[in-house]
Parts: structure tokens; C-alpha cells; sequence
């Protein structure tokens, strides 16, 4: 964790506590030589904790089985506590494909950034989404071992405007379509056993 509280930028030193964030950060060095040693351009993104339908792997994605488990009815524990900031799955793709088809030359590395909230609002709001059962949701005290919340004035200088649903409307869409799928007999659970 960073000592100061400020959102991370894209030219804060980062020095990765996990294999998983080494490895993020070994992929943007190789996109940069890959631009000086062939000119090949990339966009490397920085997203934090992601929810949203799709959004089914990996520590960060417990908020999302949250509202998964809550609409199938069953308790569920997120293994993090703290702030952190939340995207929204559909701005985020959105992102990676303006992106993609941006014309920016060279090997960028962006973050991006939501809204930074506690985990207790997260769950707060899953509850007045989907009031019952209301208190099946517990969380660690722990929080996730990168900073809260990223800057993302470097990104949005070069691609202009980004979506940004708010939390509300998009835990709300989220846990409408998983009541969807439960009510025609297609949410898959099985992620939600850890």
C-alpha cells in the first residue's frame, strides 16, 4: 500500500506484492519494448475491481458473486475489506474497445478509474437492490494490498470522455439480470463455492 492517501497514477512507481501483479507489470514492459525495438503500439489498461455479469474470477470478483449469491438466496463472504474503486463491467469493456481502436502510437499503460467506496457500501446497496436476505453478506476486514483508487486524468486526456454508470444503476442492473437467469434456470452458482 502507498503511504499517501492520492489516487495512484500511471507514474507512481508500483512494486507488486503478488505473481499475479508482477506479471501485469512484466506485460507492460514488454508492450513498451515491443514499441522500441518494432514500433508495434499498445494500450495497456489498469482497471481495479470490476463487477458485473461475466465478472466471475479471481479475489476482486467477490462483490460480484455477492450479488450472484444474494439473488440465489445463499450467504456469501467477500474475501476483502477497505476501499477500492469499482467499474463497472460494461464501462470497462466499453474502455478496452475504444481503446483498441484508438489511433494513440507507442505503448501507453492507463488506469482506470470508478468509484471509490468502501465495501460496506457495495454491500449496502446490493441490500437495497435485493432487500432479502438482507445480512448474508459478510466481508474480511483485510483490505486488497493495492491502492484504492487510480487516477485516470492520463487516460481520459487522450481518449476524451469515458462511461461511468454509477454504482447504484449498475449493482441494480447486475443483480436484474442474474434474477433473470435464476428465474429461467440458468444462473450458474457454481463459482460461488469458493
Amino acid at each position: 500500500m502507498m503511504e499517501e492517501e492520492r489516487p495512484l497514477t500511471e507514474r507512481d512507481a508500483t512494486e507488486p506484492a503478488t505473481h499475479y501483479g508482477a506479471f501485469k507489470r512484466c506485460n507492460e514492459d514488454n508492450a513498451r519494448v515491443y514499441f522500441l525495438d518494432n514500433g508495434v503500439n499498445s494500450i495497456g489498461l489498469r482497471p481495479l475491481t470490476i463487477y458485473g455479469v461475466g465478472r466471475d474470477f479471481g479475489l476482486t470478483s467477490d462483490p460480484t458473486k455477492a450479488m450472484k449469491a444474494t439473488v440465489a438466496g445463499r450467504p456469501f463472504h467477500i474475501r476483502f475489506g477497505g476501499r477500492t474503486d469499482f467499474q463497472y463491467i460494461a464501462d470497462t469493456a466499453d474502455i478496452f474497445i475504444r481503446a483498441a481502436m484508438s489511433s494513440l502510437t507507442g505503448a501507453h499503460v492507463f488506469n482506470l478509474h470508478g468509484e471509490t467506496l468502501h465495501v460496506t457500501d457495495i454491500v449496502a446497496e446490493i441490500e437495497r437492490s435485493w432487500p432479502e436476505p438482507r445480512g448474508a453478506i459478510t466481508y474480511a476486514n483485510e483490505p486488497l494490498t493495492i491502492p484504492p483508487e487510480m487516477d485516470d486524468s492520463a487516460i481520459r486526456a487522450a481518449l476524451g470522455e469515458l462511461p461511468a454508470t454509477p454504482l447504484a444503476v449498475g449493482i441494480r442492473a447486475t443483480i436484474e439480470r442474474f434474477a433473470e437467469l435464476h428465474r429461467e434456470g440458468r444462473l450458474d452458482i457454481s463459482d460461488l463455492d469458493q
